[in-house]
């Protein structure tokens, strides 16, 4: 998206695009380390989120075991959410995915409201079709990342 500011005086300035820094970093099996000897060593800022907040999108890195870029350039991606506490329940995610063009392994998603309509901890499964393969990104661990939506606040 191309942003524009106002000088004081004469014709806009064009800005550069800044693009949604990434606060989530999955990972696909395959190349390199183990899982048991790679460990999760980033710092995520995906969560919490409030109960109905559309407005953040989820961005995420997707890296190999030993750290090498995943292109999801072109590739489709899926999520759907499961209840921690009740497992049966499970939301598909229809927003849309938008990948990074600079092809770094980052890609968009903008939440829908009935993503997050529910407050509660909520595993992120993520299916992203590689090569004709589908490949699941996790934590570094085997495990999805957790989501967790709060209430909002009385009175709000």
């Amino acid at each position: 998206m191309t942003r524009y500011a106002l000088r004081a005086f004469g014709s806009p300035v064009r800005l550069p695009v800044v693009p949604i820094p990434v606060n989530i970093t999955l990972y696909v099996r395959g190349n390199g380390a183990t899982n048991e000897a790679r460990g999760d060593v980033t710092k995520d800022h995906f969560s919490p989120v409030f109960v109905g907040d559309v407005g953040n999108p989820l961005c995420m890195r997707v890296l190999h075991a030993d750290r090498s870029i995943v292109s999801v350039l072109g590739a489709p991606i899926a999520m759907e959410m499961r209840s921690v506490a009740n497992p049966e329940i499970i939301k598909p995610c229809t927003g849309p995915w938008k990948a990074n063009p600079a092809d770094d392994g980052s890609a968009f998603y903008q939440y829908q409201p009935g993503d997050v309509d529910t407050a509660g901890l909520w595993e992120l499964w993520i299916k992203i079709l590689l090569n004709g393969e589908p490949v699941h990104a996790d934590n570094g661990l085997g495990k999805p990342k957790v989501l967790t939506i709060l209430p909002l606040p009385t009175g709000a």
